[in-house]
């Protein structure tokens, strides 16, 4: 998994645009500048930007209140990590959407299992349970804030950086204080550690757009000579009306991707590669409008029921690469910057992410063929595209 990142239960990162999140400059101004531990403002949601408040208000959260952190990490760094509020009765703030307003500190998170409490801390106006852990015991993550992420609160954590360093971050904390699980699901769409969404279209729509399909195939002329093909169908109005019941968004495309028998097997063979390899996967780019598309509704025709796609998050830079007439495709420059991220198993329709590395892996190594439905657009998240996913 990408390191620094996610942890199941612990932190999840979020896919929000926080550039401009709050006007940092007039908030610091508040800060004492002669800190010696920490202070904390408890400020209203008033001081983000708007778009960050309807996200959230979308998702049927009510923000109860916003606290903006000033540490300074030597002082924590030497200290023992801590929950909120009172851990042995289960009193305390369970979670936060939590923002770093800087680059170079974090905040480890360690198992309980390996600790105990130490004491309750009362101050400002809140309560911290202190603990006590082996000093052989290592974090269970640290994170480094490269996303905003939904924190556990009662996983005992402490703030880390650079010697003399300041952190500045900022916790969204919910009315009714919910739990992790509860606001994750609520959040569904927008974590960066999911990469598929699981969309519900009926068996007659499915057999509708297979019949469809066909039919458009048999009027084309298709070089079927490759181990795997690509190539669009015209934009039938047919395929049009049955995708008014899902999404509002304008069709770019319908796409076909065809794979003969054996077809990744032996394409990883010739590049000396394994089907999960990184140095296998791409990301999707059209070259006329120089932008990536970030979704793709891939609907599986017929063939594997063993196809998954893996995918990755790549932390360095691109590389342009050209591939067919339609366009062309991005490859990492870097691979040691490439982490697996998610795989699903692509036998029911998805929405997936394109424009992250991703490959596609055939296991049952049978003929393959997808329907695969791009959007003019695609900006936002999963759920302004379609309107019918399955919310596992």
């Amino acid at each position: 998994m990408i390191p620094e990142i996610s942890l199941s239960n612990v932190l999840t990162p979020l896919k929000i645009d926080i550039s401009p999140l709050i006007d940092q400059d007039s908030i610091f101004k508040q800060f004492d500048n002669n800190l010696k531990n920490h202070q904390v403002l408890h400020l209203t949601d008033s001081i983000l930007k708007p778009e960050i408040k309807t996200l959230i208000n979308n998702r049927g959260l009510i923000i109860e209140k916003i606290d903006v952190w000033r540490w300074n990490t030597d002082v924590e760094r030497n200290g023992p990590p801590h929950t909120d509020g009172d851990y042995e009765k289960s009193k305390g703030r369970k979670a936060g959407l939590n923002w770093g307003l800087d680059n170079e500190t974090g905040v480890e998170f360690y198992d309980v299992t390996f600790g105990n409490t130490q004491f309750e801390s009362v101050s400002d106006g809140r309560t911290h349970t202190l603990w006590n852990f082996p000093k052989n015991v290592l974090p269970l993550i640290t994170w480094k804030n490269k996303f905003p992420s939904l924190i556990n609160t009662q996983i005992p954590h402490h703030i880390v950086g650079p010697v003399g360093s300041i952190r500045y971050s900022m916790t969204i904390k919910f009315l009714n204080n919910p739990g992790y699980d509860t606001i994750l699901k609520k959040l569904w769409d927008l974590r960066e550690d999911l990469d598929g969404w699981k969309v519900s279209i009926d068996n007659q729509d499915l057999d509708n757009i297979k019949e469809i399909v066909e039919e458009v195939e048999s009027q084309m002329t298709i070089d079927n000579t490759g181990l795997h093909v690509g190539y669009n169908l015209p934009r039938d109005k047919r395929l049009l009306n049955i995708m008014e019941k899902f999404t509002n968004k304008r069709i770019k495309s319908f796409r076909i991707f065809s794979y003969k028998k054996n077809a990744t097997l032996e394409i990883c063979r010739q590049h000396k590669l394994n089907q999960q390899d990184p140095k296998h996967c791409h990301i999707d780019y059209d070259n006329f409008l120089k932008v990536s598309p970030k979704y793709a509704l891939n609907i599986p025709l017929y063939g594997s029921n063993e196809s998954y796609v893996d995918f990755y998050k790549n932390l360095g830079n691109t590389v342009e690469k050209f591939h067919t007439d339609a366009g062309s495709y991005l490859l990492p420059e870097d691979y040691t910057k490439v982490f697996f991220s998610s795989s699903i198993k692509l036998n029911v329709p998805y929405l997936i992410r394109t424009d992250i590395p991703h490959l596609v892996r055939i296991e049952d190594n049978v003929e393959r063929k997808v329907l695969s439905i791009r959007f003019w657009d695609d900006n936002g998240m999963p759920s302004e595209i379609l309107n019918n996913f399955i919310k596992e």
